[in-house]
């Protein structure tokens, strides 16, 4: 949820939508993800997979739903916050960090270059802050890399983005490796790739196909 907490901040990413690739690592295995991605805002994000099996997925603020249209199934997650979704990461890259870290708790602190990236550390202001020191790496205005750790210090997310491409006044990153790291020790490598970039608002039509139809089966979490 780190990231999210920080891209919520980030309201004039452009709409746009995408083929994706999704590969996670863990441990030995490996799962791979494709489909379509419908991107209208950091809390309204929508996938169509087509790969390894049909899903609709819809993540709207803190609600996440998953349908199954093949099995008439689905299933619906609410939650007290907003729901991290993969475009956590892609939203970072076109933000300005300095508009959403001031606003949950966090003070600059130093800066360092090395080669041609610059990257600026962001410490907590106080024991209040949900999280520990936040770096952001840019390369002009392109951010090639981010690393959120816990408040002793240990890694909680550290992505890399790369194969920034131009959406307005933004570089939106078409790849994105993250690593995340569970508090008890586990690591997860997951990678995005995004291609077939659409920005134009007429797909912003067929978000109605994420409703769930009357007669699935719906199963719902809190």
């Amino acid at each position: 949820m780190a990231l999210l907490l920080l891209t919520m901040f980030f309201g004039q990413v452009p709409p746009f939508s995408a083929r994706f690739e999704q590969v996670t690592a863990e441990s030995s295995r490996v799962d791979t993800t494709r489909g379509t991605i419908y991107f209208a805002a950091p809390w309204r994000v929508y996938y169509e997979v087509d790969y390894p099996l049909k899903q609709l997925v819809s993540a709207v603020m803190g609600e996440l739903t998953i349908c199954y249209p093949d099995e008439s199934l689905a299933y619906v997650i609410k939650a007290p916050s907003q729901l991290e979704s993969p475009m956590s990461q892609q939203s970072m890259g076109m933000g300005d960090p300095a508009r959403a870290i001031s606003e949950i708790g966090l003070k600059p602190g130093k800066r360092r270059m090395a080669g041609d990236t610059v990257y600026a550390v962001w410490n907590p202001r106080d024991r209040r802050a949900p999280l520990g020191r936040v770096t952001f790496g840019r390369v002009g205005r392109a951010t090639v890399f981010v690393e959120v750790t816990r408040r002793d210090g240990r890694p909680m997310v550290r992505s890399r983005m790369s194969a920034h491409i131009q959406v307005d006044t933004f570089e939106l990153p078409t790849r994105i490796s993250t690593e995340r790291f569970g508090a008890e020790g586990t690591r997860t490598l997951e990678t995005f790739t995004y291609t077939d970039l659409d920005t134009s608002i007429d797909f912003l039509k067929v978000v109605g196909r994420f409703s769930i139809p009357p007669h699935v089966k719906t199963e719902t979490y809190k």
